[in-house]
């Protein structure tokens, strides 16, 4: 590594099932609640907008409708969710994405590029629009996602900066527009272990205790870190019962058959694409799962190289609640890492991981070198079972310095499938996954 740069290393996200709020939500994981230690510093008061306080110079108090007239933010949001699924199935491996938690750590991370590095940025976040258009859609969706008792999504964001030494210095404006925007905790802290501690403390309270430890060192040269955690956890409309669940042989895309529990059930929303068939399972408040299977002869990586967003779209949105279908749903249980910044690049934005033409200048300054992304790690969680779904996600950002009709159709999952957990209004995925062996987990 060159002693003359600064990598940002964007880190570990995690996910669990179920409804979502802005502000920081979540409940008790059976353990006390752990207090920061006395190195870490809490600045939410001075950045975050409290109340009716007064808006920051860096609110746009109309938006120029001439520069987004034609602008959707469920296609721009949709194309970056199948590009990111796409790039990152690189093998057989059951995987499991956040699209928004992804979206929600390169949009902060991207409120501090400048020049080129932010259009590639935009580009691929938001079909090149603005950033500060994203900073105004995300916040007004995801406030508006349901969250109750039978289905929950919490969400958080958080920046830790080091403040061991001068040599890195955080722009204030860039703190205060996530600060404002996504709400996000900021802390000031040495990075010493009591810093590594908190950090993972943040992330399993905030996960419902399904990510813990999260990080295992802070590097020397370490001076941000940019967290997302989000959780999510619902119950299926109707659950199932007893004699819904029995024995059931799924097939790999190499043959090979392996015992698997199955629910049956049957379901009143029937999709269907033109190389597969699949059926929309309700939770009981705001939140549906969506699962798709490629037809015989058609297997699940040949189907992925042809998905597009205006296909799913389109699927979706066709789907026909006046067919009733007989469901076959694998309980399963994984997880998988992913480090996507190859993907990141080849979906169009490369130069945020060059460490010489990369320009970061917006999220600080550094006397040690240029500021770059080193690393997009992605980590999730997922249980589907007969009550209902779990999931965790968790971003992290790691700056251093180098040095009951009749039944008219049946889907039975018994082989590889896609599945979606989409937020009910907008039919907007927040968890997309690939199921190749039921209960296997995909983490190098």
């Amino acid at each position: 590594m060159k002693k003359s740069t600064v990598r940002i290393i964007t880190g570990i996200m995690l996910a669990a099932a179920a409804a979502i709020i802005w502000q920081v939500c979540f409940r008790s994981t059976g353990s006390p609640s752990k207090e920061l230690s006395d190195s870490t510093k809490n600045l939410a008061k001075e950045y975050q907008t409290q109340g009716d306080a007064d808006q920051p110079d860096f609110i746009q108090s109309e938006v120029n409708m001439s520069d987004r007239s034609d602008y959707d933010f469920s296609r721009a949001y949709m194309d970056f969710s199948v590009s990111m699924l796409k790039k990152s199935q690189e093998s057989n491996g059951n995987r499991m994405i956040s699209p928004l938690s992804i979206m929600l750590a390169l949009t902060m991370t991207g409120n501090g590029a400048r020049g080129e590095t932010l259009a590639e940025m935009e580009a691929v976040l938001n079909g090149g629009y603005a950033m500060d258009v994203l900073n105004q859609e995300i916040p007004g969706w995801v406030s508006g996602l349901p969250d109750s008792e039978k289905g929950r999504l919490c969400l958080a964001n958080a920046i830790w900066v080091n403040n061991r030494d001068d040599s890195f210095t955080p722009d204030q404006g860039f703190l205060e527009k996530n600060g404002y925007y996504y709400n996000a905790d900021i802390f000031s802290s040495d990075f010493g272990e009591k810093t590594l501690a908190d950090i993972n403390n943040w992330v399993e309270q905030r996960t419902e205790g399904m990510v813990k430890d999260i990080l295992d060192k802070i590097p020397e040269e370490a001076v941000m870190y940019l967290i997302n955690a989000v959780a999510f956890e619902a119950e299926w409309e109707v659950t199932y019962k007893g004699s819904d669940l029995r024995n059931g042989t799924f097939t790999d895309a190499e043959g090979t058959e392996h015992t698997v529990s199955m629910m049956y059930s049957t379901e009143q929303t029937y999709m269907e694409d033109a190389s597969a068939t699949g059926f929309i399972k309700p939770y009981a408040e705001g939140y549906l799962f969506a699962a798709i299977l490629p037809n015989e002869g058609i297997s699940l990586e040949e189907y992925m190289n042809q998905l597009d967003s205006e296909q799913l779209l389109q699927t979706i949105g066709q789907a026909d609640d006046t067919i009733s279908v007989t469901a076959g749903l694998p309980k399963h249980e994984s997880e998988s890492s992913l480090e996507l910044s190859e993907a990141l690049s080849a979906m169009g934005m490369p130069l945020a991981f060059n460490d010489k033409l990369a320009d970061f200048s917006g999220l600080g300054r550094s006397t040690k070198g240029n500021i770059y992304i080193s690393r997009v790690l992605h980590k999730t969680y997922i249980n589907i079972d007969e009550l209902g779904t779990k999931a965790a996600a968790a971003t992290v950002v790691e700056a251093v310095a180098e040095s009951a009709m009749m039944i008219d159709k049946t889907v039975i999952l018994n082989r590889p499938f896609l599945y979606m957990i989409l937020e009910e209004d907008s039919m907007l995925p927040i968890f997309m996954g690939t199921v190749h062996v039921p209960g296997e987990s995909d983490t190098p």
